[in-house]
């Protein structure tokens, strides 16, 4: 049986495909030729019950450890012996749908298109232009997850994002497109509001609604530096919780919130010593309730910042340590962020007011698309 099937990695993967999901049933689509699969076990992380749709399963594979959590050579070790299994898993789909494609889903992704079967991504998230001074380094992984693609063994690689085996790319705005378009990706991409803002300016409402306007509440939203093996940025980012220790410290009536990275170790976090008006959030809770909480969000590149924008968040680009935003990434291009190398910037941002934006649906668009490549797959 030919089958529609959703890989769901983390939260915002859930999200997304419910959305779509939901409208691929209004579009006709049969229960029976769609399946949800959720990799919870393998990654520490726990979707299933985010969401509400037809055939889900979880993909109960041993490892060791949560994947993020294993060093490259312990996950090349594990997705070798683990392959045959996951292979399993997408046997019978005709179209896949991912959140991103790492080496699990780029196993499943070879292993659909070889059976003349297609493979859709929904890339929630924003991309950085390659640094100048790093730009060989970029161009020799780049060329290397192609050659490995052609062979269907690029899940052994170092990701390079947009390079693995799709045939569609849908991106949250027209800068993470031209940056994939200059990084030399040639699959088609298109630009929608991923599915999961559907209803997010509905839900961060009712989230407000649930308590009074914060005030002096600043969320800072971390990048998962160290499983990158970006251990200079890493220092960075440790120097800047430092500063927000200052900041609380000089502060007590503000409250302050350090929202971790799913990709990072709570325990890094919660050995510190932190002053009493600063907490910690992990997978505890979920990015809009943390935003609903915040009267301010300081990050340097999370994706949490675009979110904040989208509910009228005010947000503080942290540049003491990092240094300013990329020349052509969403964060330098985009007035609506303020840059600052000072954090007493928050007192003054704290007191502005912003409107949410008005989102137009895309749930339905991208399920007719996976619709029509799913029947012209089933032909």
């Amino acid at each position: 049986m030919r089958k529609i099937t959703f890989i769901v990695q983390n939260e915002t993967h859930a999200w997304n495909f419910e959305a779509v999901i939901r409208e691929l049933l209004a579009l006709g689509i049969p229960e029976s030729k769609l399946q949800t699969l959720h990799l919870d076990p393998i990654f520490g992380m726990s979707t299933k019950d985010l969401i509400s749709v037809p055939n889900q399963r979880i993909i109960n594979i041993e490892i060791p450890a949560p994947y993020y959590h294993l060093d490259r050579l312990k996950r090349l070790y594990w997705i070798l012996g683990a392959s045959s299994q996951i292979k399993k898993e997408v046997q019978e789909t005709a179209v896949l749908v991912v959140g991103c494609d790492g080496g699990i889903q780029r196993l499943m992704a070879n292993t659909v298109r070889a059976r003349g079967g297609k493979v859709i991504m929904l890339l929630d998230g924003l991309l950085h232009p390659w640094p100048s001074d790093k730009r060989l380094r970029y161009l020799a992984k780049r060329a290397i997850n192609r050659i490995a693609a052609a062979f269907n063994f690029n899940h052994v690689v170092p990701a390079d994002v947009g390079h693995s085996n799709l045939d569609l790319i849908y991106v949250m705005n027209s800068t993470v497109k031209e940056i994939l378009i200059n990084q030399g990706v040639k699959t088609p991409i298109e630009v929608a509001v991923l599915p999961r803002f559907d209803d997010y300016i509905e839900k961060f409402k009712r989230l407000r609604a649930e308590h009074t306007l914060p005030t002096k509440h600043l969320l800072y939203a971390t990048g998962a530096y160290k499983w990158h093996g970006l251990f200079k940025e890493a220092k960075h980012q440790e120097q800047d919780l430092a500063d927000l220790i200052q900041f609380a410290m000089k502060h007590p009536d503000w409250a302050v919130r350090i929202r971790v990275h799913p990709r990072e170790r709570i325990d890094d976090y919660t050995h510190l010593r932190w002053p009493a008006n600063v907490e910690i959030s992990h997978n505890d809770r979920t990015v809009l309730e943390d935003l609903a909480w915040a009267s301010v969000l300081v990050t340097v590149k999370s994706t949490t910042a675009v979110e904040a924008e989208m509910v009228g968040v005010p947000v503080l680009i942290y540049t003491r340590n990092f240094g300013p935003p990329e020349v052509g990434s969403y964060f330098e291009q985009n007035s609506y962020f303020i840059k600052s190398d000072s954090l007493e910037q928050t007192l003054m941002l704290e007191q502005t007011v912003h409107p949410c934006k008005d989102v137009e649906s895309s749930a339905r668009k991208i399920a007719e698309t996976i619709a029509g490549v799913f029947y012209d797959c089933s032909i």
